[in-house]
């Protein structure tokens, strides 16, 4: 561990003395704050459509088993209804 470690320091101390002479033009903080709140707005919108654009495909999805389970539901509950009839006719 004390290898790497040494290692992790070196590597900082050449890239220390490697960005010394670095320095960010004027008004680059202003240019980062202004991307960063108008990034955050895009994202706010893109965020709510891939939401609602998620909730339509769960809805369609939930109307049509809802539709589905009806349709097999009333079949059942007429076949039943026409066992029935059936069973009372047979006892007359």
């Amino acid at each position: 561990m004390d290898d790497e470690s040494r290692l992790i320091e070196e590597r900082l101390e050449r890239l220390k003395l490697a960005t010394e002479g670095i320095q960010s033009r004027s008004g680059f903080e202003q240019r980062v704050m202004m991307a960063v709140l108008q990034s955050g707005a895009f994202d706010w919108r893109s965020g709510l459509w891939r939401v609602g654009r998620y909730g339509l495909i769960v809805s369609l999805v939930a109307v049509a088993l809802a539709t589905v389970f009806a349709v097999q539901g009333a079949s059942r509950a007429d076949e039943m209804q026409a066992m029935s009839y059936g069973t009372v006719d047979l006892e007359w």
